[in-house]
């Protein structure tokens, strides 16, 4: 009964090993929506998460309701504009980009959770009528070697989220930047975005 018990729970940890991040890259994608209104152009692209082979990061990207999104933004208007006088709308309704903080915070893995595998440490390996102790370097062992994985990613994870920061950003004309942003409680809905210094329509600029 103890030797099931410890394969169970080996099972169960050895299938919520660490995973890796790999960078979105925002630059190198493809965009199909290309459209202009205004005299900035943006495109942009969901589920980039997942497309990249980030699964931990996507599957609480799903469970936090948030949406990671690749996007560039090339200025046309002839003068320079600021990303901060910019308005993202989902549809009809307006959104507000997440804080980097909030993003990472949201979606990191959680590296103690890995102690979890401490409970390896017990198992005994069994041949004939002596034992040996193999828990001892193996649940310490995993334990270290996943919450590390873990900590490199989200470092990773994070150093891409404030590389591809754009508040503040200047946008000149004639220019393209390149963004990784997130919103809350939005579904794949087109994304449009409207300059805050007019109130004129030719101010929208919608990708449908």
């Amino acid at each position: 009964m103890k030797s099931l018990s410890m394969l169970l729970i080996s099972t169960v940890l050895f299938t919520s090993c660490a995973g890796s991040y790999y960078a979105i890259n925002p630059e190198r994608l493809n965009y199909t929506a290309k459209a202009e209104k205004g005299g900035v152009l943006l495109n942009y692209r969901y589920a980039v998460l997942e497309q990249r082979g980030n699964k931990k990061y996507a599957k609480k990207e799903t469970k936090k309701h948030i949406r990671v999104v690749a996007i560039n933004l090339t200025n046309t208007t002839g003068k320079p504009v600021s990303y901060n006088d910019m308005s993202f709308y989902a549809g009809d309704k307006e959104v507000f980009p997440l804080e980097i903080n909030t993003i990472h915070r949201e979606l990191k893995q959680a590296a103690a959770s890995y102690l979890l595998f401490l409970f390896l440490t017990p198992m005994n390996l069994y041949t004939g009528n002596s034992s040996i102790p193999i828990g001892l370097g193996l649940g310490p062992g995993i334990a270290a070697s996943n919450m590390s994985r873990a900590a490199r990613a989200n470092n990773s994870f994070k150093e891409e989220l404030l590389e591809k920061d754009l508040t503040n950003a200047v946008i000149h004309s004639g220019e393209t930047v390149y963004g990784v942003i997130g919103f809350r409680g939005i579904s794949y809905d087109p994304l449009s975005i409207k300059l805050k210094t007019t109130d004129t329509d030719d101010s929208m600029i919608n990708t449908n």
